[in-house]
């Protein structure tokens, strides 16, 4: 399990960036839709149809996509929290296979040094001295393998958690495409998810054609 922090971190904090931009663009639109229902040209009973579209099908929709953008944003925060708590393995990457790596180099050098000792005392030789210049080395190398056994535990730990730190951005979605289906948009202005790539992370939700409600 590879985690590439610095430039997953940089993806979120972009992607967050557009999603202040879209919930902005959602705010205004439902404050719009809803000077729209107090405009005195559209209380008459001929307009009671539009007044009942906008309160009962175009303001929840509104409403609902600025909750997927909210969702996500927060979601998003969640994540990059967990990215950056990640021990490094090397400058900006968390990565078990690099941890692992070291791992095996430490043991193989502990073993070298047992096998110092080993050869000493086949030799009937007194092993004092060797044991005295091996064994700290080996001690300090055991301590930096518990380090790096914790870390790949906690690499492990992220990525098995990682698919639920979207859990609101999935409920946010399922609402909206309620509220979308009960519009009826046109094909062309159904919402649309564009691909961000293969980190994981939920793409950006727009309005296809324009975003006007």
């Amino acid at each position: 399990m590879r985690v590439e922090k610095s430039l997953l971190m940089d993806a979120i904090g972009t992607e967050n960036a557009m999603l202040e931009s879209s919930l902005e663009a959602c705010e205004r639109q439902i404050s719009t839709l809803a000077s729209a229902l107090s405009d005195t040209g559209l209380q008459s009973e001929a307009y009671q149809a539009v007044r009942e579209r906008i309160t009962t099908l175009r303001i929840p929709l509104a409403k609902a996509q600025h909750n997927v953008f909210e969702a996500l944003h927060d979601d998003n925060d969640q994540n990059s929290g967990a990215v950056s708590a990640l021990p490094e393995t090397s400058p900006g990457v968390a990565d078990t296979d690099e941890a692992q790596e070291r791992i095996y180099a430490l043991e193989s050098a502990n073993d070298g040094y047992r096998r110092q000792i080993d050869e000493v005392a086949a030799l009937g030789l007194d092993t004092g001295e060797i044991v005295v210049g091996c064994q700290p080395l080996i001690e300090a190398n055991q301590q930096v393998i518990d380090e790096l056994n914790d870390v790949i535990l906690q690499i492990q730990a992220y990525a098995d958690a990682s698919s639920g730190y979207y859990s609101d951005t999935e409920a946010a979605m399922q609402t909206l495409a309620a509220a979308d289906q009960s519009l009826q948009l046109p094909l062309g202005r159904r919402l649309r998810r564009p691909e961000l790539g293969g980190d994981g992370r939920r793409g950006v939700w727009g309005l296809a054609g324009g975003g006007q409600a």
